[in-house]
């Protein structure tokens, strides 16, 4: 019997770096997509981008005035039994200038469901000399899985200081807080384009 329990707990514990390494494969294999659209839609922003929609908003938290700029590329969908085609978002740019910081955004949406799939955020803390970039990956697997990469950068000497401020690292926006704001920018860009219908 104790012989059955100890061959059962060495094949576990052997069994699990290769557990750990079928799920990190599986990561892999779904950010490599991932990063497959967003270069796709990279390319698709390039031939769009004398069509590409544009909003400006001028704003202003405490002492900090801001301009942001968001931009919208799209592909298109056509109904051929309709005779016509829509446009579907793919990816939107979004930048916030301040006097102490920038923000710089990403949000990359499955062309055919405008899912979102890849958000990217930049911050620079021009009084700190801080850069932080935050990389999520959505829809890793069927059960909503996301992924989250962060560096923090000193802007000064360039070193890699994202241990300093782990602490710190999560304040930047949660992954719930991003997926509204996405579907937000969804039916901003639906509105724009008089989508209402769809």
């Amino acid at each position: 019997m104790r012989k059955n329990i100890l061959y059962s707990l060495l094949l576990f514990l052997l069994g699990l770096p290769l557990c750990a390494s079928a799920q990190q494969s599986d990561n892999d294999a779904a950010i490599a997509r991932i990063r497959k659209a967003y270069n796709a839609a990279v390319a698709n922003a390039k031939k769009i981008e004398k069509n590409k929609v544009t909003m400006t908003k001028d704003g202003s938290w405490g002492v900090e005035n801001s301009r942001t700029v968001i931009d919208f590329y799209y592909t298109f969908e056509e109904i051929k039994e309709l005779g016509f085609s829509f446009e579907k978002l793919n990816l939107v740019r979004e930048t916030q200038k301040g006097i102490h910081t920038t923000y710089y955004q990403e949000f990359l949406f499955d062309p055919d469901t405008e899912t979102l799939l890849f958000h990217l955020l930049v911050t620079t803390d021009k009084d700190n000399n801080l850069k932080v970039e935050r990389r999520t990956y959505f829809g890793m697997d069927n059960d909503g899985t996301s992924h989250t990469e962060v560096k923090v950068t000193d802007t000064k000497t360039s070193k890699d200081v994202t241990s300093l401020h782990s602490e710190n690292i999560g304040i930047l926006m949660d992954e719930g807080f991003i997926i509204r704001y996405g579907h937000n920018l969804v039916g901003a860009f639906s509105n724009i384009m008089l989508r209402g219908w769809d």
